[in-house]
């Protein structure tokens, strides 16, 4: 039999595997409960969502240009993929790098 910590009195007992379940169900919500009671969570939101939106479009600004005939120089489309260093991180990334990377955290691409 599992184990888990009953949230009365958080007591460490032997369980079944549907207690158990419902152990781990209850402390999802209260995580999730947590979670959007933060008021910090929103400011957070919104600066990833646009980042992201921010990103998105300036890949599919390329094409859409190309498209409307206009002419980009090179070097201006390579300057989305250049690799940039911050100091004091060990690499570089581009900014397609950060927008490839945010796609495939969220299960998007």
């Amino acid at each position: 039999m599992p184990y888990a910590l009953v949230p009365k009195d958080y007591t460490l007992k032997k369980v079944t595997t549907q207690q158990r379940a419902a152990v781990d169900a209850q402390r999802s919500h209260e995580n999730v409960m947590a979670l959007i009671d933060n008021p910090e969570i929103i400011k957070q939101l919104i600066i990833v969502a646009t980042g992201y939106l921010a990103l998105k479009e300036a890949q599919d600004m390329w094409e859409w240009l190309d498209q409307q005939g206009i002419n980009i120089k090179q070097e201006t489309k390579d300057a989305y993929t250049r690799t940039r260093t911050v100091p004091g991180a060990p690499v570089g990334v581009s900014i397609e790098q950060v927008l490839d990377a945010t796609l495939a955290r969220f299960g998007i691409k």
